[in-house]
């Protein structure tokens, strides 16, 4: 066979041919295409067929079965590298993001002034701020925590013997107090609102249960006559 020297080859692709290709393996001649590229390895498939021996040791049988499945080993370059600069942009976008997401050191500086000036309109000291801040997150915590609402449901007000009595005397004549005979009582008393409207609540649930049981206990007693 004549060799054709005007056609120019890779000594790149020359040694990677003679490094993977078998002749009674195909599948390396596919891993030789995928490896270089398809640009390089088609100069390789453009070489005529009696200067295929001659210029890279391939037969003519072997050349055509790898024309065949040329097109094929094409697509799948092409989807490799499809991902790789798919794969790429979403990378580059992801990383812009982030930084785009990042306050820069003028956009903190302008919230601290801005936030400042706020809480001076709000007449609100940096002390108070910081004390409802740190209330506000021991609260929140608590809320979560399975712990402490255990602790709260235990936790319970203790009324004295002498404010105890001052409240039955005023539940005896009036068992349902409006807000403002609960704020006088609160005021005379030092306790707390709520706790009184909770005792007059707790104290009418009792009496009721009282009447009820009472109730019960004089029907049963009708039955046995």
């Amino acid at each position: 066979m004549v060799e054709s020297p005007s056609i120019p080859i890779s000594l790149g692709l020359e040694r990677e041919i003679d490094y993977l290709l078998n002749r009674a393996d195909l599948q390396k001649y596919r891993e030789a295409f995928i490896r270089l590229g398809v640009p390089t390895v088609k100069r390789f498939t453009d070489v005529e067929d009696n200067n295929l021996e001659s210029v890279v040791g391939l037969t003519k049988m072997e050349v055509q079965l790898l024309r065949q499945s040329f097109s094929e080993i094409q697509a799948e370059s092409k989807i490799e590298d499809l991902l790789v600069e798919s794969v790429g942009k979403k990378a580059v976008k992801m990383e812009v993001s982030s930084q785009e997401d990042m306050p820069t050191s003028e956009e903190l500086t302008q919230f601290a002034k801005e936030f400042k000036q706020r809480r001076i309109n709000l007449h609100i000291s940096q002390v108070k701020w910081m004390e409802e801040a740190a209330n506000d997150k021991g609260a929140a915590s608590s809320i979560d925590t399975p712990e402490n609402e255990g602790r709260r449901r235990k936790k319970r007000t203790s009324i004295e013997v002498t404010v105890k009595k001052v409240l039955e005397n005023c539940f005896c004549g009036n068992p349902r107090p409006s807000s403002q005979d609960i704020h006088v009582l609160a005021e005379s008393h030092g306790i707390d609102k709520e706790v009184i409207r909770v005792w007059f609540c707790n104290r009418r649930q009792k009496e009721k249960r009282r009447i009820e049981l009472s109730i019960c206990r004089n029907g049963q007693a009708s039955q046995a006559k």
